[in-house]
């Protein structure tokens, strides 16, 4: 029989987004402009450049910080084993689109903001023994695992169910369907739809 505890603790960078070259500013070949006058035949197409990204020098890797706790133990005699983990894991400086104002145009720009953060339980009980000739092997695994959203660029919603921080990773964001309108009066009192023509 024994008792272990363990526990360790880590930090690396990550990338998560899918080009590398994020930090550079980028121009390519546009469409043509028409200068001249039409009237005496003197129209010429110029080519132009444009804007195809906005670089951010300043981008970093985002870093991921790991803490775990565990313990393995046996018991009776080494036929009863139990593994139990807790961690917890933080994403931090993750490259995420900046929010800026529209007059800057429609090219994204990124930078290190977003914070990510992940926690849960695993572990295993598993019991192996003989009964004679007959041998018995059995085991459960189990685990609990929880994220959230920390810190993301995100507008200042009036509302807390349209904002993704404070809300696990994967949450689905969308409307419930409450049902279909089945008359002119059910579609009179009802509130105002902005989703399309209401007939």
């Amino acid at each position: 029989d024994f008792l272990k505890l363990r526990t360790s603790y880590g930090s690396m960078g990550f990338f998560n987004q899918g080009d590398y070259f994020l930090y550079r500013t980028e121009y390519a070949a546009g469409g043509n402009y028409r200068f001249g006058s039409s009237a005496e035949n003197l129209l010429q197409n110029y080519p132009t450049t444009l804007l195809s990204q906005l670089g951010n020098p300043n981008l970093t890797w985002g870093v991921m910080k790991e803490f775990d706790i565990g313990i393995d133990a046996a018991f009776f005699n080494n036929h009863m084993t139990i593994q139990l983990d807790y961690y917890n894991m933080n994403r931090e400086n993750m490259i995420e689109d900046a929010l800026y104002p529209a007059i800057m145009g429609d090219n994204i720009v990124y930078e290190n903001y977003g914070i990510n953060n992940f926690s849960g339980i695993d572990g295993y009980i598993g019991y192996t023994n003989y009964f004679g000739d007959f041998f018995c092997s059995g085991g459960l695994t189990f685990g609990y695992n929880t994220s959230e959203v920390v810190q993301t660029n995100e507008h200042n919603y009036p509302y807390d169910w349209m904002r993704r921080s404070g809300n696990p990773t994967d949450a689905l964001f969308g409307f419930d369907a409450l049902g279909l309108f089945e008359s002119v009066d059910d579609i009179t009192n009802s509130p105002v739809q902005y989703m399309g023509i209401v007939q």
